[in-house]
């Protein structure tokens, strides 16, 4: 019998290995000790995928700068009747938002109609905003089911573990969300699933290896982005805290990061047309 779970962490080695040897620069972080408040997740066993989503948090506003948890206003009819968006990370600095995602190997990732549409309006209230999808493809498998361990342990894992990371900004997420082809499926809602649509998984092993012509299956121009490939340095560690006393400390695996972003000029272009597009929808 084959044994999936060695195969896809097999794959996802295969990867990673791959992409290490493709001209990759040091990524300079904004933090080199990142500390994780673990009593933030609870002790319930119900709660460890927040345990993932929490850390990943964590490690983005490390790596990138910004503040966890923020935010941003939707207008409505008057200011009272503002509807908040909660943005993962949020760089007031550099004006960027971060939406972090950790989707195990073999798994796809789900871009919920309702969440993208959010980014939308928000996109369309803050033109200047640039808005960044982090994915980290992990190998732990079962964390919500069968995992035994403490959030500890989990933490522990989730840092010295074979992974990778994408950054995409909106309008390629946009192409993907309205893309129906190799790439992804839609999902009609049901009593456990919004509608969305599924990355596939083997698409975050094209984006990776092949960023070029992934832009190009959507039907975009790869001229107007700019791709950067990183190795992460082997000198950042995350710091455990509990009731602001440190209870543990390691290093974090070094692990590729595959950057894509706008060119300034095509983020107003970008901008300009999802305008028009929202406008054309809009009944009068």
């Amino acid at each position: 019998m084959v044994n999936n779970s060695a195969v896809r962490q097999k794959y996802l080695r295969t990867v990673v290995s791959n992409l290490r040897f493709s001209g990759m620069k040091t990524f300079s972080p904004v933090n080199k000790s990142i500390r994780v408040k673990i009593e933030e997740f609870g002790d319930s066993k119900f709660k460890r995928s927040a345990v993932l989503s929490k850390f990943y948090e964590y490690l983005t506003a490390g790596l990138y700068g910004g503040e966890r948890g923020h935010n941003l206003v939707l207008e409505g009819e008057d200011e009272e009747d503002g509807r908040p968006v909660r943005i993962d990370v949020y760089d007031k600095d550099n004006n960027i938002a971060y939406e972090c995602k950790a989707i195990r190997s073999g798994r796809h990732a789900n871009l919920v109609d309702y969440q993208i549409n959010s980014y939308k309006e928000l996109q369309i209230r803050y033109r200047d905003l640039n808005l960044l999808f982090v994915f980290y493809r992990h190998g732990i498998r079962n964390i919500q089911s069968t995992w035994k361990g403490s959030h500890e342990d989990l933490i522990y894992q989730l840092r010295s573990r074979e992974q990778y990371s994408l950054m995409l900004p909106l309008s390629l997420i946009l192409a993907l969300h309205n893309n129906n082809n190799k790439l992804t499926y839609r999902c009609a809602g049901n009593l456990d699933m919004r509608s969305s649509t599924l990355v596939k998984t083997s698409t975050f092993s094209y984006i990776a290896s092949d960023p070029k012509n992934f832009i190009r299956d959507l039907d975009l121009d790869p001229s107007n982005y700019l791709v950067n490939k990183y190795i992460l340095p082997s000198s950042i560690r995350i710091v455990g805290m509990k009731d602001d006393h440190k209870v543990s400390e390691g290093r974090v695996r070094p692990f590729p990061i595959i950057k894509i972003s706008e060119k300034k000029q095509y983020h107003g272009v970008f901008v300009k047309k999802l305008l028009r597009d929202y406008l054309r929808n809009v009944p009068f």
